[in-house]
């Protein structure tokens, strides 16, 4: 009789394990919206599994891009996946801590403390999921999006960069970088 319960238990621990195995394995897909990593998801991958969040709120009302006189020539970067860069070398080049990068870098939000300021596109992928960014941020003890200029990380020459206007048509354009714009943060998962 001992035999029979050992082996029965030696059954249902086996099967529990890889049951808990086959849990531990799934991916979590996410959707444009989620709340997901201290932030609301604008950006996906292929897979669904990785992509980029943007801050609830804004971290800035009118923040400066850059530290004139001294030209910022390395964050030429406009693509997805290269606001990061860009902003470790703006902050490498300008040392001023209330300018759009230096606030992102510094920013520590929902235990996360990784942020940056979103290139070109990055930003325009914003605008393009901004309803529904909108409502998640609301949702989730934040604020929309305002309908004005937000910078990005991407140069657009010496003592120019790129701000994409958050209005219904979304245009983007080169703007002095001593001007003020507003700043939203955003981070990688």
């Amino acid at each position: 009789m001992q035999k029979l319960s050992i082996a029965v238990l030696i059954t249902v621990l086996t099967t529990f394990t890889v049951s808990c195995k086959k849990e531990s394995q799934q991916t979590l897909i996410h959707n444009i919206g989620d709340f997901y990593q201290g932030g609301i998801v604008f950006y996906l991958d292929d897979t669904g599994e990785h992509g980029l969040v943007c801050a609830v709120s804004d971290q800035s009302y009118g923040a400066e891009w850059g530290c004139l006189p001294t030209l910022v020539t390395s964050a030429k970067g406009i693509s997805i996946g290269t606001g990061d860069q860009n902003t470790l070398d703006i902050i490498g080049t300008c040392t001023s801590g209330d300018i759009a990068a230096a606030i992102c870098n510094n920013l520590t939000l929902n235990d996360y403390g990784d942020w940056f300021l979103p290139s070109k596109d990055e930003l325009n992928a914003i605008h393009q999921n901004l309803d529904v960014i909108n409502s998640a941020s609301k949702a989730n003890g934040g604020e929309m999006i305002q309908r004005t200029n937000y910078w990005t990380s991407s140069s657009s020459g010496g003592d120019t960069a790129w701000v994409q206007n958050m209005d219904s048509g979304g245009s983007q354009y080169n703007n002095k970088v001593d001007e003020s714009n507003h700043v939203r943060a955003i981070r990688a998962f």
